[in-house]
C-alpha cells in the first residue's frame, strides 16, 4: 500500500507541475530510463493532448500499456482507461466511452481512491446524457455530488450540481436550470476557477434565453467568451459560440446569429469536436430557413441528421428530426413531413417520461432525506450521551444520602416507571405509523393524479397552436393564456390551408379535465373539418363541429360543446370572415369600441340548433381586433370581491389599446393578477389581440 501510495503521489505531481509544457515532457520520456518515468511521462503527454490532438494521445496511451504490459505494474491502468475514455467522448463514441469509464472505475474502487471513483462516475453521467439515457445520467450527478461533497471536492461538487441543471434544461425546466446553475457559479468564484466560471457562465446564458431574456444572456455569454479566450480553452469557445448564435437567432438578429454560428464551427472542426456539431449545424439549418435560403438549409439539416446518427446523441437527433419535419410543412411536402414527425415523438417520448421526470424528485429528496437524518442521527447521539451522565450522577448522590435503602426503592419505581413509559411509547409508535401509512398512500394517490393530469397538460399544449406559427401569419400580436387549473377549458388553435388562415379562440364546456377532454375533442373535430373535409367557410365549419359533438356527446341528453368564434384570413383579398357562437370578436377604432355579431347558440346542443351565420369583418388599417373568452370578466376580485365585468375589461382595453401588442399583453396579465389578488382564479382565461 505504501509503494502504491507514493505512485499517486508522483502522478499527481506531474499532472499539476506548472512548469511542465510538452516539450520538457519530450525531452523527459527521451532522456526516462526507468519504465516507471517513461509511463508516467507517456500518460502526461496524452493528458496534454487529449483535446487538441486526440490521435496523439492515443498514440502516446498505447506506448504506456505496452510498458505496463511489460513491467507487469498495473497501478497505472485506471489512468489509462480513463484517458482512453475521455478520448473516444471527443470522438463521439459515447459506447467506448463508458466501456473504458467502466474499466477504470473498477480499479479505482479497488485502490479506493475515492476523488477518481466520483469524477468517473460524473464522467459517465455526462457520457449518459448524449446517449439520452437521464435517469441513469441523473442518477451518476446525485451520486457523484454526494461523494464530492462528503470529501470536500468544492470544485467537483460543483460539476455534479452543474449536470444536475443540464438534465433540468433538457426537460424544459429553465427556472431549475438557472437555480443549480447560481449554485455551481457561487462555488467556482469562491474557488477563483476561471475554468469552471467560463462553463457556469455558458450554462446561466443558455438557462436565461430559454426563460426570454436575452439581453443578461448574451451579457453571460460574453463573458464566458473573454474567459474562455484568456484560457485558451477551446471547449467553451465552441459551446459560448454557439449558445450567442442562438440567442442572437432567437432575437431575429441572423446576421449575428449565422456568424456566431459559424465561428463555433470553426473551432470544433478545427479540433475535431463532433459532440456539438449536430445542433450547431441543426441550427444554422434553421436560421437559413428562417431566411428562405431553403437548399442551404435543407444542407445543414442533412448534417446534422447524419452527425448526430454517427454519434449516437438522442438529444441532437430529436431536434433534428423535428427540423426537417418544419422543412417539410414549410416545402409542402406532407408525407415526408408526417414520417419525420413520427420519429421525432418516438425519440421524444423515450427521453422525457414520467420515470425520468419523477426520477429528478427522487433523487434530490433522497439527497437531503440523507443528509437530514445523519444530522439527527448525531444529535441523538449526544443526547444519549448526556441523558447517560445525569442519571449516573442522580444515582450517586441518592446512594450518598440516603443509602442503600433509598437506592433500591428509587430503582424500583424508576424501573416501573420506565416500563410503563416503553408501553406507551410502543402505543404512540403504533399510531404514528398506521398515521403515515396512511398518509403515503393518500400522496402516492395524489401523485399518481397530478402525474396522469401533467401528462394531459403535456398533450394539450402539443396540440395548441405554437406561438412562432401564429407569428408567421399574423404579424402583430399578443395571446394571454391563464389555465384556472393545470390543463384548460379555453384553448386557441390555428391552421392554415393554402392562403387562408384560421384562428379560433373558444371556450369549452366546464374547465381543468373535463374541459381540458372537450377541447381535444373540438380541435380534432375544427382540423377534420378544414384540412381532411376541406370546408372553408367559418359558418359551414361550425356546423360540421356541432353535429361530430352532438353525434358524440349529446346522445343521453348532455349539451357539451364550447363557445368560441373562428375567423378567416384571406391572405389574397385581404377579406377576414367568421363565425361566432355566443361570445362577438371587438374591434378598437380610435378609442372606440365595435362590438361585433354573434349566433346566440353553442357549437354543440343547444335550444337552438339554426345554421350559424356568416359574418364579414369591416376593419380599416390601425384597427385593433380582440377576440375572449369569458374567463377574465367573470374573475371575482378588486376590494369588494366582485365580477370584473365586460365593461370594465372593454374600457380597459380601450385604455391600452395605442400601446404595443407585447406592452397590452404585460398590463391585461398585471390587472387579472391585481384584481384576483389573493382570491382564487374562478375560470380559465383566453385572450388574442391583432393589429390589423
Amino acid at each position: 500500500m505504501k509503494g502504491l501510495l507514493i505512485v499517486f503521489i508522483c502522478f499527481f505531481q506531474i499532472l499539476k507541475a506548472e512548469n511542465s509544457t510538452p516539450d520538457s515532457l519530450f525531452n523527459k520520456l527521451r532522456n526516462a530510463t526507468h519504465d516507471t518515468i517513461k509511463i508516467k511521462t507517456c500518460i502526461r503527454i496524452a493528458e496534454f493532448h487529449k483535446t487538441s490532438i486526440p490521435d496523439s494521445s492515443l498514440t502516446y496511451l498505447n506506448l504506456a500499456k505496452q510498458l505496463v504490459e511489460k513491467t507487469n505494474y498495473h497501478n497505472w491502468d485506471g489512468f489509462i482507461y480513463r484517458l482512453t475514455g475521455y478520448i473516444a467522448f471527443q470522438k463521439g463514441d459515447f459506447k467506448e466511452t463508458l466501456q473504458n469509464y467502466e474499466k477504470a472505475l473498477e480499479i479505482f474502487k479497488k485502490q479506493k481512491d475515492n476523488y477518481n471513483i466520483g469524477k468517473l462516475i460524473y464522467l459517465s453521467g455526462v457520457a449518459y446524457v448524449y446517449l439520452g439515457d437521464y435517469k441513469k445520467a441523473l442518477n451518476n450527478f446525485f451520486e457523484a455530488r454526494e461523494l464530492f461533497e462528503k470529501n470536500n471536492f468544492e470544485n467537483d461538487a460543483a460539476d455534479a450540481t452543474i449536470g444536475i441543471a443540464n438534465i433540468y434544461g433538457r426537460l424544459d425546466n429553465p427556472v431549475k436550470e438557472l437555480e443549480f446553475n447560481l449554485m455551481a457559479l457561487k462555488i467556482k468564484e469562491k474557488l477563483n476557477d476561471k475554468y469552471g466560471v467560463a462553463s457556469a457562465y455558458i450554462n446561466i446564458g443558455k438557462s436565461l434565453s430559454k426563460q426570454g431574456k436575452y439581453d443578461e444572456a448574451i451579457e453571460y455569454t460574453l463573458k464566458a467568451i473573454k474567459i474562455s479566450e484568456e484560457i485558451n480553452n477551446s471547449k467553451w469557445l465552441i459551446n459560448s459560440y454557439g449558445n450567442l448564435g442562438s440567442i442572437y437567432s432567437m432575437k431575429k438578429d441572423f446576421k449575428n446569429g449565422l456568424k456566431y454560428f459559424l465561428k463555433c464551427i470553426h473551432v470544433a472542426e478545427k479540433i475535431g469536436d463532433k459532440a456539438p456539431l449536430g445542433t450547431v449545424y441543426g441550427n444554422v439549418g434553421k436560421l437559413y430557413s428562417e431566411l428562405n435560403m431553403q437548399n442551404d438549409a435543407k444542407k445543414f439539416y442533412q448534417k446534422a441528421l447524419t452527425l448526430s446518427q454517427e454519434i449516437g446523441d438522442m438529444e441532437q437527433l430529436k431536434q433534428n428530426y423535428y427540423s426537417f419535419y418544419e422543412y417539410f410543412m414549410d416545402n409542402k411536402d406532407y408525407k415526408n413531413a408526417v414520417d419525420y414527425l413520427k420519429t421525432f415523438m418516438s425519440i421524444k417520448d423515450s427521453l422525457i417520461n414520467e420515470s425520468t421526470t419523477g426520477q429528478l424528485n427522487e433523487l434530490q429528496t433522497k439527497y437531503e432525506s440523507d443528509k437530514k437524518e445523519k444530522e439527527i442521527e448525531l444529535l441523538n447521539k449526544d443526547k444519549e450521551i448526556q441523558q447517560t451522565q445525569i442519571k449516573q450522577q442522580k444515582i450517586i448522590n441518592y446512594g450518598i444520602v440516603a443509602g442503600l435503602l433509598i437506592v433500591l426503592v428509587f430503582s424500583l419505581l424508576l424501573f416501573n416507571r420506565l416500563k410503563i413509559t416503553r408501553q406507551q411509547k410502543n402505543l404512540i409508535e403504533l399510531q404514528k405509523q398506521e398515521v403515515e401509512t396512511k398518509n403515503e398512500i393518500i400522496e402516492e394517490k395524489q401523485k399518481e393524479i397530478l402525474d396522469s393530469i401533467h401528462y394531459a397538460k403535456r398533450i394539450q399544449t402539443t396540440l395548441l397552436t405554437q406561438k412562432d406559427f401564429i407569428n408567421n401569419n399574423l404579424n402583430d400580436n399578443f395571446i394571454l393564456f391563464k389555465p384556472k387549473d393545470i390543463v384548460s377549458g379555453d384553448f386557441y388553435w390555428a391552421t392554415k390551408r393554402e392562403h387562408l388562415f384560421y384562428l379560433a379562440v373558444c371556450d369549452s364546456t366546464g374547465h381543468g379535465v373535463p374541459g381540458a377532454f372537450m377541447s381535444l375533442l373540438s380541435i380534432n373535430f375544427l382540423n377534420e373539418a378544414i384540412n381532411e373535409r376541406k370546408i372553408e367557410s367559418p359558418d359551414h365549419i361550425f356546423n360540421f363541429v356541432r353535429e361530430k359533438l352532438i353525434d358524440n356527446l349529446s346522445k343521453d341528453g348532455q349539451q357539451d360543446g364550447f363557445d368560441g368564434i373562428l375567423l378567416c384570413f384571406n391572405q389574397k383579398t385581404k377579406q377576414i370572415t367568421y363565425a361566432a357562437a355566443h361570445n362577438a370578436p371587438i374591434i378598437i377604432r380610435n378609442n372606440e369600441i365595435l362590438t361585433l355579431e354573434a349566433d346566440k347558440m353553442p357549437v354543440g346542443k343547444g335550444v337552438s340548433e339554426a345554421p350559424f351565420k356568416l359574418f364579414e369583418l369591416d376593419h380599416k388599417p390601425g384597427d385593433s381586433l380582440y377576440l375572449y373568452t369569458d374567463g377574465y370578466a367573470d374573475q371575482f376580485g378588486g376590494p369588494r370581491g366582485k365580477k370584473y365585468m365586460y365593461k370594465q375589461l372593454n374600457q380597459f382595453i380601450i385604455s391600452i389599446s395605442n400601446l404595443e401588442m407585447q406592452k397590452q399583453f404585460e398590463k391585461l396579465d398585471y390587472n387579472f393578477n391585481n384584481w384576483r389578488g389573493n382570491l382564487e382564479q374562478v375560470d380559465d382565461v383566453c385572450i388574442i389581440g391583432i393589429k390589423l
